[in-house]
């Protein structure tokens, strides 16, 4: 007996697979990691099933269902998600992703079945451009891997902001984080572990448009890793091809704003500690510059100066004295921070014999 349709709403599916509810109630990535999804994602589920029935399937179940004529088949019972469309409700209680390629279903058995015989599971995609101790970088072009990247995004939107985009990958580079097999953690082998993204051809020379770590590979300084390596990518293109910022000898580069709250998360970790070295630096040979705070870290961070103001105001170490209506440094709240994250041992995660440039 065929289900009634009940106020069909077709902004259900619009704005590329943004959703102001998380529509799936948990995502199983691979067999053994349950994750709550943050956001809601429409883009997996099939638009043109929900348009004729008002009911949610996944987009490949529906495919599959379309024969040689483009009519649709009878659906079986157990392939339906959910019958009543416009409800802020869940549409699928759990979303099974494989971790070696991120294709998708809501069948265990059928991704179980799938990761005995997935190819990316002995197969990475991409080409080197960084091998470190631990981990290593590989760059995944859209033309060899578009499924790949395309399910990647899919993944990401459950857990970023819309700032991560599934229909556009050709006009992004992406940068594939994998870890080098370790006797300690042998179940990370060729399982991608983060990834961001960098615009071709970005007129404003952003070095990265989004980042994303795997939920459960969190806590690692992957995020440092990236970020770090997005600095190294950035300032060498630029620095290659003799592109100078704000007509200066001076080359900055960052993020594509705005970003996602966990890529600023990740960001200000990050710039808080370089720039509180950086300032230390410039505190105790201070009678030997000649430059203002600012550019001074400009110079020696290559970052872009609203990233700069950025963190100096989240280290709320700039102060206003109420007898001068002037603003200085507190430097005692910069000390104060170096010393808590003994930043006097601080070392850089990438080194720059470990990263490889196809130029």
């Amino acid at each position: 007996m065929k289900s009634k349709v009940i106020d069909i709403d077709p902004k259900l599916f619009d704005y590329h697979g943004v959703i102001s509810y998380p529509n799936v109630d948990e995502i199983n990535l691979g067999l053994n990691y349950r994750l709550k999804p943050l956001y809601g994602n429409n883009a997996v589920f099939s638009k043109k099933h929900y348009t004729k029935t008002g009911k949610f399937v996944l987009g490949s179940e529906y495919e599959e269902t379309i024969n040689t004529t483009g009519k649709v088949k009878e659906q079986a019972d157990d392939v339906i998600i959910i019958e009543h469309a416009n409800v802020n409700n869940i549409w699928l209680d759990t979303l099974y992703f494989c971790e070696y390629c991120f294709r998708y279903t809501n069948s265990r058995d059928d991704l179980a079945n799938h990761i005995n015989n997935c190819y990316y599971k002995h197969n990475l995609p991409g080409r080197y451009v960084y091998i470190g101790e631990n981990y290593f970088i590989k760059k995944v072009s859209n033309q060899t891997h578009a499924l790949f990247l395309q399910c990647l995004c899919l993944f990401t939107k459950f857990f970023l902001d819309n700032k991560s985009s599934f229909c556009n990958i050709e006009e992004f580079e992406f940068y594939v984080l994998y870890a080098r097999q370790v006797d300690e953690e042998p179940t990370l082998r060729n399982k991608p572990l983060g990834f961001f993204s960098k615009q071709i051809a970005s007129v404003s020379f952003e070095s990265l448009s989004s980042i994303m770590i795997i939920p459960p590979y969190t806590k690692r300084k992957l995020g440092t890793l990236l970020i770090e390596f997005s600095y190294a990518i950035g300032i060498h293109e630029l620095t290659s091809f003799n592109k100078m910022i704000l007509n200066e000898d001076v080359i900055t580069t960052g993020p594509e704003a705005p970003l996602s709250p966990f890529g600023l998360s990740l960001y200000l970790n990050y710039w808080q500690k370089i720039i509180v070295i950086k300032m230390m630096d410039y505190k105790e040979n201070q009678n030997k510059h000649k430059i203002s705070l600012i550019k001074y870290l400009i110079n020696k961070t290559c970052f872009e100066p609203d990233n700069i103001t950025l963190t100096l105001k989240s280290l709320a170490c700039i102060k206003v004295s109420e007898k001068l209506n002037k603003k200085f440094i507190d430097w005692n709240v910069v000390e104060k921070f170096y010393q808590e994250k003994n930043l006097v041992n601080y070392q850089p995660l990438i080194k720059n014999d470990e990263l490889i440039f196809h130029y």
